[in-house]
């Protein structure tokens, strides 16, 4: 079955909706078993490829909150869909019609699971199977808070460095192709005598103005080619294992990793789901092909008889650390809360590292914007102070 949404006319009145029809025609032929003029219409009610993060973290809060109260599902979701966004009305709407033909939330949230992260899903299937779906959405909404506020402290970190690393470069390209050759022509009629920042200067400015545009089509041409090679698996797979094996930058990027997967992982444990599918629901939450490898890999050792301490300790690329956390956590019987443990550990660790690179970066990008100035106003004005004697 697929379900269409639809605009028309129906005794002079514009009527939306839904409908759901296994084909185009019956879709239609109901339409106009209800005497309704099509206007438009369209099988996939979803506007975005996923649902946003303001969406999912309504629709979780508004159902936490209204099954809390005693409210049937399709209630709640039917007072979601009258007074919602109109993005969230549509997401409300289309479960209730989906339940009204039979379906359970997790069904009807796994037809369309490229819009809903993979640990929404498990979390709203573990809570219909022990009946408390409001704490489910509890849980959904606190790793939707915490994933969002992760992101926005890592963009905002870096947004102001790569600023400048922008206007530097816009800088060089400015004073390279508008200011230094008309000056490189008035310095070579003088025949004044060139310096040796001058005459690297010059020779910079020569190779730009001859060869930028085949450096730019160049630059164009290796970043389009680089997008669709990296579409193949065994190509992605390469380079995002070469990105995780660069200095400083690879440790970072497991960081990152490995708090995210915490995160995921306390919380799909704590609704009790089994360690295995935890697991197998938790490689699906990054695109590192490599470091999804590797969880797929502890999986399997795990399927084997090990405990998922020495899993994590035979792959060189997590540090060691991580697996002496969650040896303790399957000493004492707590493994849950070692996640917990592990997920506020990197994440300060990687705090650290990101206030360094805020401090940092920005005054690389000064220091190299000044001295790339320092450079054109040398080799530029330094003949001219010769020839007057200064």
């Amino acid at each position: 079955m697929t379900l269409y949404r639809y605009k028309g006319l129906q005794d002079k009145r514009t009527v939306t909706g839904m409908l759901d029809a296994p084909t185009l025609a019956e879709f239609l032929e109901k339409l106009v078993a209800q005497n309704i003029h099509v206007l438009w219409y369209f099988p996939n009610p979803w506007i975005s490829k996923r649902l946003s993060f303001q969406d999912s973290l309504a629709l979780s809060s508004h159902l936490e909150y209204l099954l809390k109260a005693g409210l049937s599902l399709h209630t709640a979701l039917y007072h979601i869909s009258r007074q919602s966004s109109r993005s969230l009305r549509t997401s409300a709407l289309f479960l209730q019609k989906k339940i009204e033909g039979g379906f359970s939330l997790s069904e009807a949230i796994r037809s369309e699971k490229t819009f809903f992260d993979p640990v929404f899903i498990e979390l709203i299937t573990i809570g219909e199977a022990n009946g408390n779906l409001a704490q489910s959405f509890a849980h959904i909404k606190v790793y939707l808070l915490w994933k969002n506020k992760f992101q926005k402290t890592l963009v905002q970190s870096l947004r102001y460095p790569f600023i400048l690393f922008f206007l530097l470069i816009v800088l060089m390209i400015t004073l390279t192709t508008f200011l230094v050759p008309p000056l490189k022509s008035f310095l070579v009629a003088m025949n004044l005598e060139q310096s040796l920042s001058t005459s690297l200067l010059l020779r910079f400015t020569d190779v730009w103005c001859h060869y930028g545009s085949f450096v730019f089509l160049g630059f164009i041409f290796t970043s389009v080619s680089f997008f669709f090679l990296t579409r193949v698996k065994k190509i992605k797979y390469l380079w995002h294992k070469t990105l995780i094996h660069i200095p400083l930058l690879g440790p970072f990027l497991v960081k990152l990793w490995i708090i995210r997967i915490s995160m995921s992982l306390f919380l799909l444990l704590k609704s009790d789901i089994f360690l295995l599918k935890a697991l197998q629901i938790t490689a699906t939450q990054t695109d590192n092909l490599y470091l999804t490898s590797i969880l797929e890999r502890v999986r399997a050792q795990l399927t084997k008889g090990q405990s998922l301490s020495h899993s994590f300790e035979s792959v060189k690329t997590i540090p060691s650390l991580m697996s002496h956390f969650i040896k303790a956590g399957e000493e004492s019987n707590n493994l849950t809360d070692s996640f917990l443990t592990i997920r506020d550990y990197y994440s300060e660790m990687a705090h650290y590292q990101i206030d360094f690179l805020k401090d940092f970066l920005p005054i690389l990008c000064l220091l190299l914007m000044g001295g790339f100035l320092i450079w054109v106003v040398l080799g530029i004005f330094y003949p001219l102070y010769n020839v007057s004697g200064l």
